[in-house]
């Protein structure tokens, strides 16, 4: 049985939320369109059902990604507790994105990004919004073993993803095997926050289907992952490598290389990557940050480990100029030069559907007589692994150039700068460059051959480059 309501806790529901809020059923799940105020009905009935319950303890509202969380429902929620004429919030902490409420009871604000953190909680209420587009694991892992001890009352609210995961837990609603469970289709018409006009104007930019789902919550079969092929296991059932036998491969040869996507006003991505000989990829490391001018993040990347010798850089870098005192109009490209003197900074292969294949190309697995073209360094790399996995076909333009504005995909947009760049046979003494040492190195050794100013490879291990004549 679900935990009583309050009735003291005045709330503004649509007519859908509130029949939903009334109903006796322990776990709700809405399939609705865009424009229902699905956030805002979502927040508002957590609170109720957390006051309500009654066991001291934690409600929990989900979101695929921390960052969503915090953008778009923590000033929202406070905004609406604080403007309540009965006082029910008494603290919060915007850096864990918790807030403290009356008789012991607490919200919490989670991204799934990175849910293996909370596992331990046990949440008394829970309201998971987009859940289609939030990880299945995290359902499987840690919130549906957390619930099993308290059972309270739970809501997904969520537009559809294609005929993905969370299709089958909504049609549970609809069987009677799963008395618990109710689910609801809530159409934007049928709301009427989005005029008809508007409407209009959608379904003629957008296809049928994709009208379909995002507007009138149906689940079409439009989409599907961008990468298919990859799997979030331990190798050789999936594409994560232990660290041990990441160093064993690199051994055999190879090179470091690091690719970044840049971007002073999103998230900006920089990845440690081997290339094998074989020219395959291993993810060994990143380093995301956001607002950071390129000195700031280098700084960064430097703190957290060696900076390759070469960089494969976003190729706009060599186009946009810097704004601001001080940057005499020189260009994002030029900033990393100065700021990394010693790294050798390579354009990007813009190309999208090209580099999109030959991820999948690499991603391929062969079985355990034959290392992985394409892995991840276990534990490292997580929003590598998770862009992986949820980056969706409708997440890419309709002039197929890229993906969309919206998309979180800096670091699966660094992987494709290495992919493309890639080259297989390099090893510790192969690929002769001109590349010379300094000019302070050449000032001490006056005499020296140019030979010895020949960079003839890179080291196996650490990827620092091997000077001297080629033998």
């Amino acid at each position: 049985m679900s935990a009583p309501r309050s009735q003291q806790l005045p709330l503004s529901l649509l007519p859908w939320a509130r029949e939903l809020f009334y109903h006796p059923a322990q776990e709700h799940r809405v399939s609705g369109g865009r424009g229902i105020l699905k956030t805002t009905s979502g927040f508002q009935i957590l609170t109720s059902w957390t006051l309500s319950s009654p066991r001291q303890g934690t409600g929990i509202y989900t979101a695929p990604f921390h960052n969503a969380v915090k953008k778009m429902v923590w000033n929202e929620v406070n905004t609406w507790l604080e403007g309540l004429p009965v006082k029910v919030k008494l603290g919060e902490n915007a850096t864990d994105l918790t807030i403290r409420l009356i008789d012991g009871k607490f919200l919490a604000f989670i991204g799934l990004d990175k849910y293996d953190r909370h596992r331990g909680i046990h949440q008394i209420a829970e309201v998971h919004d987009e859940v289609a587009r939030s990880r299945k694991q995290a359902f499987e892992e840690v919130l549906g073993p957390a619930r099993m001890s308290h059972k309270g009352p739970s809501l997904d609210i969520t537009t559809p993803r294609g005929r993905n995961w969370w299709m089958k837990r909504w049609e549970e609603g609809t069987l009677p095997e799963y008395p618990e469970v109710v689910s609801w289709k809530i159409k934007a018409e049928e709301v009427g926050m989005i005029s008809k006009a508007d409407l209009a104007k959608q379904r003629a930019r957008l296809s049928e289907s994709m009208y379909l789902q995002e507007w009138e919550a149906e689940f079409t079969g439009a989409d599907g992952p961008v990468f298919p092929s990859f799997i979030e296991k331990m190798w050789p059932e999936g594409h994560l490598m232990p660290p041990g036998l990441v160093r064993q491969e690199m051994a055999r040869g190879g090179y470091m290389v690091g690719a970044l996507d840049w971007a002073l006003s999103g998230t900006a991505c920089l990845l440690w990557v081997w290339v094998t000989k074989a020219g395959g990829l291993m993810a060994l490391d990143e380093l995301t940050c956001t607002r950071q001018v390129p000195p700031k993040m280098m700084t960064m990347a430097r703190a957290r480990r060696m900076i390759p010798n070469r960089i494969v850089l976003d190729s706009q870098c060599w186009a946009n100029t810097q704004v601001g005192e001080g940057t005499d109009g020189r260009t994002i490209y030029d900033s990393f030069r100065r700021a990394t003197p010693r790294t050798a900074y390579i354009q990007s292969d813009k190309r999208f559907q090209p580099s999109i294949v030959r991820l999948n190309e690499l991603m391929t697995l062969e079985g355990v007589e034959t290392f992985p073209k394409f892995c991840i360094e276990a534990g490292k790399c997580p929003n590598l692994t998770t862009q992986l996995l949820e980056l969706q076909e409708e997440d890419i333009k309709p002039s197929g150039a890229g993906f969309r504005d919206a998309s979180p995909c800096d670091a699966v947009d660094a992987i494709r700068y290495a992919a493309m760049s890639a080259r297989s046979g390099v090893g510790p003494s192969i690929q002769a460059t001109s590349a010379e040492k300094g000019p302070l190195w050449n000032h001490l050794h006056p005499g020296a051959s140019r030979a010895q100013d020949i960079q003839t490879g890179f080291d196996s291990l650490t990827g620092e480059p091997i000077w001297g004549a080629r033998t």
